[in-house]
């Protein structure tokens, strides 16, 4: 499989190399996008099929992944480190560090994979000491204890994605991805359902095909580093009894901020699930909707944040400040050109949204509908600050700016975020809307951080170059 493109970091003439670097962000996003995308893919079609179950597994479904995707995300974060640590090693040419990176990000989500399955495990338990509703929290229980074999296996995953995200072949993962998702709507259909003479599983069914699906994707992943003929010389597998104390050391140090920092937006969703939890079962549907929703409109600005964290660590690695700026501010200026077709779709298309989640003609459903309908419209402002902390973020990544990052999100998140969400939910009439109104509060605060930063540091850039 060959998907390597050629991606300049710098050109002599400033107008053209705004152009190329243009179409390299583009060439290298879109399939980082497409790939998040079926991703995604997969998440949704597990909420779509449980909500093919009832209002009420739809609402202990999402609960329990919100759970269990607050554990993945914090690991998601110390695999991303590998990125900008590759991406700057290939700018500098110290290719003999791009081994031992990559089994330290490797050892280090497997080790964080064994205290992730314990708090999976016990996750009802955990549940049922926020105040939530038993019923519901059984439900969720039956769906992590199933699940929980997810973890390992995606986390390796996300390294082994970023190696060859850094290396800017982008394709391969894309492929495998692709394939996963229709394995898990495949196996979703024989055990949620008992189809093909399986036995009916409901959430249970769905925690092992979301769990086969990753086992998928990280043998797929791995086989493609160990056969391709750009990848094998790398020997991914060889000496790993010799991994170096300074590779786990750096990327802790990178990783951990990054993986506290998404921990701090998860942290946040998962929250505002909690609330929602409290309020009744209509709002958490409808809270689910409206998160898959902003999730799928996120495709995107994950992939032009993974893009402008290669482009930015290669220029970095290659100690050249003009193409450091260049890709940051290519990397905004298609970020906002995401945000004007992304929140118009989903102003003017909620209808169109919510009749792909629900059975509208179900009278089950009915008082649910004007809930989403306000959620989704708080969504289309909401995008406006994903997008733009998200490609924010990307960039300082690239420059091995971490730790700051990390404090504006607990600021933006945290501070701002959930308490004003928690107000405006539970102690006024605006409930559901209330508590998205608090996200995308928390949101705005983190970007206005963000994007303040990136400034900053693009100054600095530009006096030093």
């Amino acid at each position: 499989m060959t998907d390597h493109v050629s991606l300049p970091i710098s050109s002599r003439s400033r107008p053209a190399s705004m152009r190329t670097e243009a179409r390299a962000m583009v060439v290298l996003a879109a399939p980082l996008s497409a790939a998040f995308l079926a991703q995604m893919a997969i998440g949704v079609t597990d909420i779509v099929m449980m909500g093919w179950l009832g209002p009420a597994s739809l609402a202990s479904g999402t609960l329990a992944s919100n759970y269990l995707h607050l554990l993945f995300y914090f690991g998601m974060g110390l695999g991303t480190a590998v990125a900008p640590m590759i991406a700057q090693s290939l700018g500098s040419r110290r290719i003999r560090d791009i081994r031992p990176t990559t089994q330290a990000g490797l050892a280090i989500v497997l080790v964080l994979s064994v205290p992730f399955g314990i708090a999976a495990w016990f996750g009802g338990d955990i549940l049922l000491l926020l105040g939530l509703d038993p019923l519901i929290v059984a439900n969720s229980q039956t769906y992590l204890r199933t699940a929980l074999w997810y973890l390992p296996p995606a986390l390796v995953f996300i390294v082994l994605r970023n190696v060859a995200a850094a290396h800017s072949r982008p394709r391969s993962p894309l492929v495998i991805v692709v394939a996963a998702t229709f394995l898990n709507a495949f196996a979703n259909w024989v055990l949620m359902f008992g189809n093909l003479g399986a036995p009916r599983l409901e959430l249970a069914g769905a925690g092992i095909a979301t769990s086969l699906s990753a086992w998928f994707m990280a043998l797929a992943m791995l086989g493609f580093l160990l056969v391709d003929r750009r990848f094998r010389r790398y020997r991914f597998l060889a000496k790993v009894s010799g991994l170096e104390r300074r590779h786990v050391k750096d990327m802790m140090v990178i990783g951990t901020p990054i993986g506290l920092m998404i921990l701090a937006e998860m942290g946040m969703f998962s929250v505002t699930t909690f609330l929602a939890g409290r309020i009744n079962a209509d709002t958490l549907a409808a809270i689910a909707i409206a998160m898959q929703t902003s999730g799928l409109g996120f495709i995107v600005p994950y992939g032009l944040a993974q893009a402008a964290t290669v482009r930015v660590g290669l220029a970095a690695g290659h100690g050249d400040p003009l193409a450091i700026r260049r890709a940051a501010w290519t990397a905004l200026a298609l970020g906002g050109l995401w945000i004007v077709g992304s929140s118009s779709f989903i102003w003017f298309g909620r209808e169109l949204i919510i009749d792909g989640f629900l059975d509208l003609g179900d009278p089950d459903v009915l008082s649910l509908i004007p809930i989403a309908m306000g959620l989704l419209a708080i969504t289309a402002v909401f995008q406006v600050f994903d997008t733009t902390q998200a490609v924010a973020a990307g960039i300082l990544r690239g420059m091995k700016d971490t730790r700051t990052p990390m404090v504006y999100a607990m600021v933006g998140y945290w501070i701002v975020g959930i308490p004003v969400a928690t107000w405006l939910g539970l102690f006024t009439d605006l409930e559901g809307n209330g508590i998205w109104w608090g996200m995308t509060a928390g949101l705005a605060a983190t970007t206005l951080l963000m994007t303040g930063r990136v400034v900053r540091r693009m100054r600095l850039s530009s006096q030093t170059g």
